[in-house]
């Protein structure tokens, strides 16, 4: 599980305790120890987030399959939307739109949450 601390409330003994778990654990359990606030990062990323792990629970590699396939004919910024329309699967084919940009197969050209009016094209890991 993972818990994300306000940086507000980061004393110096909390640092300290944690440089001492780091300093101690192994690295057969774990290769860093990397302390996560709420200023690392802004809402929307933290939603954006949020999203992908609930999009995620559920695979859906027919969805997935669509979106490779309308992925081969999309040329230039798309909307979400249109991309997901392109899939056949509606709402399925956003959730895999959305997997995909979060892997990297699509990049996301609008700021903040992404939604269905989010500009995209083609990403770098395609």
């Amino acid at each position: 599980m993972t818990t994300v601390k306000p940086a507000a409330k980061i004393t110096l003994q909390f640092r300290e305790e944690l440089a001492a778990v780091k300093r101690h654990l192994s690295s057969d359990l774990a290769d860093d120890l990397v302390l996560v606030t709420d200023s690392d990062f802004t809402r929307a990323q933290a939603q954006n987030a949020l999203r992908f792990i609930e999009f995620t629970k559920k695979p859906d590699p027919d969805a997935d399959n669509a979106l490779i396939n309308a992925m081969k004919s999309l040329r230039g910024i798309v909307k979400m939307a249109d991309l997901a329309a392109m899939t056949g699967f509606a709402g399925r084919g956003y959730r895999a739109a959305f997997r995909a940009a979060f892997r990297g197969q699509l990049r996301v050209l609008t700021e903040g949450i992404i939604g269905q009016h989010s500009f995209i094209k083609m990403g770098d890991a395609a």
